[in-house]
């Protein structure tokens, strides 16, 4: 805006600036501002594991799979079609039990969370299997001398010793009759047993054990 100043004095007129604004004109002054922004993504958890796929009755079945965080992120373990004599460990993913009866318990899953996101080992069956039962049937030669090479004359039986562990035969039979040279073994679960027999006399005196014999029970 312009105003006008009139001097009579000296006749003439002056022209001065009262105020001077440019606005709208095009004209422009800025600064360059540079920013950056960094964007977090959190990466998903790993889990890792071969869990055994067949079992027996009344044997114990366990699972431990391994999950690892790349943030170092607490993790969360969850399950899906958990067997029923199986328990669950929400903070191991461990999974532990005893089956009870036999059958095939399918598409069980283990997950891992680690708040945001998630991640499955594959789906997996555990098949138990029945309870094989079997007997071992054992004979020998009743003895007729002792050790000493005279006539045994007061034999009065015999023990058979076995086991899961021919260092272990911890299970005893007696069989107090001289004449009783053969026994079977019955009700044996799966697995391989040993066993040995000794003699013992009426006085109380016992043989060495015999040679170890094995049976294995499918």
């Amino acid at each position: 805006m312009l105003s006008s100043i009139f001097s009579a004095a000296r006749g003439r007129v002056i022209l001065g600036f009262a105020a001077l604004s440019i606005m709208g004109s095009g004209l422009a002054l800025a600064d360059t501002v540079t920013t950056s922004t960094t964007v977090f993504v959190n990466r998903a958890p790993t889990i890792t594991g071969t869990p055994s796929l067949n079992t027996t009755v009344g044997k114990v079945y366990s699972f431990q799979p391994v999950a690892v965080d790349p943030e170092g992120t607490r993790l969360a373990f969850s399950v899906r079609n958990l067997p029923r004599w199986a328990t669950f460990n929400s903070a191991t993913g461990a999974i532990s039990g005893t089956p009870t009866v036999p059958g095939t318990f399918s598409n069980i899953i283990i997950n891992v969370a680690d708040g945001k996101n998630l991640a499955s080992l594959p789906a997996f069956n555990i098949t138990v299997a029945a309870v094989v039962y079997g007997n071992a049937a054992l004979s020998w030669k009743a003895p007729v001398e002792d050790e000493y090479g005279y006539p045994l004359a007061d034999l009065a039986g015999y023990r058979v010793v076995y086991g899961t562990s021919p260092t272990s035969m911890t299970q005893k039979l007696e069989l107090p009759s001289a004449s009783l040279t053969s026994v079977s073994i019955e009700d044996l679960s799966s697995g391989t047993y040993y066993f040995a027999v000794t003699a013992y006399t009426k006085s109380g005196l016992e043989s060495a054990p015999s040679e170890v014999v094995y049976k294995t029970i499918m």
